[in-house]
């Protein structure tokens, strides 16, 4: 069944629809975010700077954020945003409030700023959220995404890979790589992204920056109603699963250059304070590998790097909180020369960090 649908999925792909008349505009672009109000606007820079030959809708939803970034999204769309003469910038409606607008100056790109009035993740109902924005999203050709605390800085990011994707229709999904920015230390750390994005490489290890990707709409149509038969209550990531679905039935296209700014913050899903919830997420992560593995009858040697390579990411997780009876206990189940790399890393991790103390504290 399986290779039937990937024979049948690696052409013709246009809108959700398949109906390319439908696409009243090339790209919708997701933009989740909550209590980002410091952050947001660099968001949405990111996406005024964008140069395209073709019309495009960033979608922001504020999911009932309370440090006041709502009000920071309605000052700036008062400022940047062209609203009909004689209508308010707001429309309340039953799930809070809906901006939409032209952005003054580009009659190609335009805003829809959702401001939920309650926090739909916590309450559990954060899939209602696609039936607020299903109008402008379902009728997309290709979808982007960029989270609040992330940023766009190439203005030709969405022109160069939607003339990627038009190009090949066997082509899914274009992403680029990242700047990695640790808001806690104040820099940044390295780059995010590579080309190793084949699905048996992805499915070890995910090398995929979400907020630098562009891919079609009708994969990801494919993907939500396949999603329908399986049971994901566990599954701790939104994006991976469905880059993995992607990765097996459509090519997946790398650009070597950097178009985006990814922020580790702490505190959120992935980067967690507690080590208790991080080693979830790890848990979380592999029951998802082990699923598609299963999914697309892979052998018992994927299963193997998939297994070692979340216990590497556990053992990690547990150095960097000082666990090492705990890190310890994962490092045995993974080959011999992955215990001597960890055991010599953590050595220097640990000697980094109690000189660097000892500086702080004692050198003036």
């Amino acid at each position: 069944m399986a290779e039937s649908l990937k024979n049948k999925m690696v052409k013709g792909l246009g809108c959700s629809t398949l109906d390319n008349a439908a696409c009243y505009n090339m790209v919708a672009t997701r933009c989740f975010t909550y209590n980002q109000a410091t952050l947001i606007t660099d968001a949405l820079h990111g996406f005024i700077i964008q140069k395209t030959d073709f019309p495009v809708v960033y979608i922001v939803i504020d999911d009932g954020s309370i440090d006041g970034e709502q009000d920071v999204l309605k000052k700036w769309a008062a400022e940047n945003l062209d609203v009909e003469e004689g209508t308010q910038l707001c429309k309340t409606m039953h799930y809070g409030q809906l901006i939409t607008a032209k952005l003054r100056g580009n009659p190609l790109a335009s805003f829809v700023i959702v401001l939920l009035a309650d926090n739909h993740y916590q309450a559990g109902i954060y899939y209602k959220v696609h039936e607020y924005i299903a109008e402008w999203e379902e009728t997309a050709k290709y979808l982007a995404v960029c989270d609040g605390d992330d940023y766009w800085t190439d203005p030709q990011k969405l022109q160069k890979q939607v003339d990627i994707l038009e190009s090949d229709d066997s082509i899914g999904l274009v992403h680029a790589k990242a700047k990695v920015f640790d808001q806690n230390k104040n820099r940044y750390t390295r780059i995010y992204g590579n080309d190793k994005d084949e699905f048996r490489q992805i499915i070890i290890s995910n090398p995929i920056c979400h907020s630098t990707t562009c891919y079609r709409n009708s994969l990801r149509s494919a993907y939500e109603n396949e999603k329908k038969n399986w049971d994901t209550s566990n599954w701790k990531m939104g994006d991976a699963p469905m880059w993995l679905w992607m990765s097996y039935y459509s090519t997946f296209h790398f650009m070597d250059e950097e178009v985006a700014v990814y922020r580790e913050i702490k505190g959120s899903i992935a980067h967690s304070v507690s080590i208790d919830d991080r080693l979830a997420f790890h848990n979380s992560s592999l029951e998802v590998c082990l699923f598609f593995a299963d999914l697309f009858h892979q052998g018992i040697e994927i299963k193997k790097q998939i297994y070692n390579s979340a216990y590497k990411n556990c053992a990690l997780s547990c150095i960097y909180s000082g666990r090492i009876m705990d890190a310890n206990k994962f490092l045995k189940e993974v080959p011999f020369m992955y215990r001597c790399y960890f055991i010599l890393f953590a050595l220097g991790y640990y000697l980094k960090k109690n000189i660097s103390n000892y500086l702080r504290l004692n050198c003036i």
